[in-house]
């Protein structure tokens, strides 16, 4: 006998995959198992039918054959997005703080989620590292987290903060694709403290 695989929506089957599969003889009440791979091609609902045919061995002629259908909702893969807000001037010497709010826009929960902090210009941390797990670590759809550090400004001129987010898909488990990942920046102008000396002259009249 045989089963063959039929699909109304957004997905397909895998490259190596075929919509038959053949199956073994089966005895009175007896039952086979086969399985197919798809793979998600966007998001929505997907109904998919197998329908199986085989001989009747007594007569020869086909043997009455019933399909079964599911329905599975695909949801849009888990997508980060980094805004970053940073002081637009420090003095130099002078620490501040930088806030990254990692949102996750897409309909997967994002798991372990963190962001990678990098400094372009006179600017150093305090103290920690520059990548940051979040807290929590797992984002569901919509859902979004902050991400601080504490920087200290060494030098004049203009300092360019990026953060990049990285996470774990829940639906695939695997790591999400940097097409679905976006940075963000933020640039602080530093300055130099200045002192006008105060000269004090004597006058004689």
């Amino acid at each position: 006998m045989t089963a063959v695989i039929t699909i109304e929506g957004d997905a397909a089957l895998a490259a190596s995959e075929t919509a038959t599969h053949v199956l073994g003889d089966l005895a009175g009440s007896g039952s086979d198992t086969t399985s197919w791979t798809l793979e998600c091609t966007g998001s929505g609902p997907v109904t998919i039918t197998v329908t199986p045919a085989g001989t009747d061995a007594n007569t020869g002629m086909p043997a009455p054959a019933v399909a079964d259908a599911v329905t599975v909702n695909q949801v849009d893969k888990a997508h980060l997005a980094v805004t970053v807000d940073a002081p637009e001037d420090v003095t130099v010497g002078d620490e501040f703080l930088i806030t990254a709010t990692v949102a996750n826009t897409g309909q997967a929960a994002a798991m372990d989620v963190s962001a990678a902090l990098s400094i372009a210009g006179n600017a150093a941390l305090v103290s920690g590292d520059l990548e940051k797990d979040a807290v929590p670590s797992t984002l569901p759809g919509s859902g979004s987290v902050e991400i601080t550090w504490s920087l200290r400004c060494t030098g004049g001129g203009a300092v360019t903060l990026t953060v990049t987010p990285a996470g774990t898909d829940e639906n695939t488990g695997v790591a999400i694709p940097g097409a679905n990942l976006e940075s963000g920046s933020a640039s602080v102008d530093q300055w130099y403290m200045l002192f006008a000396p105060i000269i004090a002259r004597g006058y004689t009249p």
